[in-house]
Formats: C-alpha cells, sequence, structure tokens
C-alpha cells in the first residue's frame, strides 16, 4: 500500500491499443493491481491509459487533460494530480520525482503538456533526478503518444538493450493499434 510508480511504467500499451474506455480501465485496472493494487496506483494507470488513448485520436494535450479530469473514473486526488501538472507555471524544479505514483503521473502529465521536442522535454524530466527511470519512462510514454515514436531520437534507439525484441514488438502494437477501431 506504498503507492509506487511501478505499475504505471507497464500501462502504456494498453492505452495504445484499447480503444473502449470501460475495457481500456478494465484492463488498466487488471494490469496495476498484479503488483501495485494500491487504489491510488490502480486508477492513476487507468487516468495514464486514457490520455495516451486521447493523444492517439489527436486530442490536444490540455484537452485531454479536461476530459480524462471531467470523465474518467478516478478519485479527486488523481484529478488534482492531473489538473496540477497543466499549469504552464509550473516550474521543473517544483515537480516531484521520488517515485510516488500520483506525483509519476503529476510529472508526465506536466511533460506532456510542455512545448519543446519529445528528446528536450524527456532530457528536462530525467535530469530532475529521483526516480528518473520510471519517471522518465512514464513521461516517455505519454511524449511518444504525443509527438510520435519517429521522433524517438536514433541514437537512444541504437543504444537500447534487447533492442531486437523491443523493435520486434513494434510491428504487433501498430497492427492492434491499427485494428483497434474495426468491429
Amino acid at each position: 500500500m506504498a503507492a509506487g510508480n511501478g505499475s504505471l511504467m507497464r500501462a502504456l500499451a494498453t492505452g495504445l491499443i484499447r480503444t473502449d474506455p470501460a475495457q481500456r480501465a478494465a484492463e488498466a485496472c487488471a494490469l496495476s493491481a498484479v503488483t501495485h493494487a494500491d487504489r491510488r496506483c490502480v486508477e492513476a494507470c487507468v487516468a495514464y491509459c486514457d490520455l495516451v488513448a486521447h493523444l492517439l485520436d489527436d486530442v490536444e494535450p490540455l484537452d485531454a487533460v479536461t476530459d480524462v479530469i471531467d470523465h474518467s473514473p478516478v478519485g479527486i486526488d488523481v484529478r488534482q494530480a492531473l489538473a496540477n501538472a497543466a499549469e504552464a507555471n509550473l516550474p521543473a524544479e517544483k515537480l516531484d520525482t521520488s517515485g510516488y505514483v500520483l506525483a509519476t503521473l503529476q510529472v508526465a502529465t506536466w511533460a506532456m503538456c510542455r512545448p519543446g521536442t519529445l528528446e528536450d522535454v524527456l532530457i528536462e524530466i530525467v535530469n530532475l533526478g529521483g526516480d528518473a527511470d520510471t519517471t522518465g519512462a512514464v513521461a516517455g510514454g505519454l511524449l511518444g503518444a504525443r509527438h510520435g515514436s519517429e521522433t524517438v531520437p536514433t541514437r537512444w534507439v541504437d543504444r537500447l538493450e534487447y533492442q531486437e525484441r523491443i523493435l520486434a514488438a513494434v510491428a504487433p502494437l501498430v497492427a492492434m493499434h491499427d485494428e483497434r477501431d474495426r468491429p
């Protein structure tokens, strides 16, 4: 019941593939509950997947945040983390990168709403320190959904451990994404 951010970094695929909000929420909940059953973790995964789905539907970041706040089945604390992240004037130095799930959701959402390239914003986030690897992974998912996978610097992809396995997983995910709206 510590409300860590571990399940949040595993939630991206559900947001990429599932268009039905109820199915997306159910799968996000189940995914989180395997290791992080705390309500805050579960609901953060639901909100995150909803953000990803909206970005893939070309919804502007601030509009995506508003829609998740207004319509996603999450508690007031998750809604507040999202609302705080959308504040345009929140300086990076004020962000909490401790590994607490709602702080990580807030940082990732803040990153998604920032102007700038995927690379610049992600470097800014990771350089804040703290739980930089997980925070970077979660923010990177939203930034990738917003900007597109082609904006990930090639020099980063070239250095990936298990690069062949990861790249082999891309085609099936793209196919699932492309088929997600078919009956």
